[in-house]
């Protein structure tokens, strides 16, 4: 901490949290869950914890993780989450992140989808999340160079993460030979 006290619990739980969910498997997501939920029983009205606690809930709804929660049962709390953040801090890029994610995936609302992700990415350009959200759906809609910049910059920002490197090995089998 700069001012030389001890970090908050609040902010201790919130680094495991992160810690946990950044492995992206099933039992660590399970973890951070737990901790991002303890955290919010510290705060509340802490933005950051109720962005991880969406992005948990998103990944506890992906096939990536063989789907720990069933659709139905993870994103009306990762939607509920995401939008609790952003009114106490509309630049939670995180926040736009999960909610763009989760239009692209559940709603197929692609307009939307596009607006949140860009959106998450201006507020947070140090953010994977919203990058590899980006990059997923530029992917999706064929705009792979675009999709390929994307997830290569989330790798750079997470260079031993696995998911995004496999999301960058998808993208570029998606783009076919001959482009890049």
């Amino acid at each position: 901490n700069v001012d030389g006290q001890a970090p908050s619990e609040t902010l201790q739980v919130q680094r495991e949290a992160r810690y946990q969910l950044g492995q992206a498997e099933r039992v660590p997501a399970l973890k951070a869950l737990g901790l991002f939920e303890r955290a919010l029983a510290l705060d509340a009205n802490d933005a950051g914890a109720l962005a991880g606690l969406a992005s948990t809930y998103l990944l506890l709804s992906s096939t990536t993780i063989r789907r720990p929660l069933p659709v139905d049962e993870a994103v009306q709390p990762a939607t509920g989450a995401a939008q609790r953040a952003l009114p106490i801090d509309s630049r939670q890029g995180e926040a736009y992140a999960v909610l763009g994610r989760l239009k692209m995936t559940y709603d197929w609302n692609w307009t939307a989808a596009e607006a949140d992700l860009a959106r998450a990415v201006a507020l947070a350009p140090e953010s994977v999340e919203a990058h590899l959200g980006h990059g997923l759906f530029l992917s999706a809609v064929g705009r792979h160079c675009e999709a390929l910049a994307a997830l290569t910059r989330a790798c750079a920002l997470d260079p031993t993460g696995r998911e995004t490197h496999e999301r960058l090995g998808l993208a570029w089998w998606m783009a076919g030979d001959g482009e890049s």
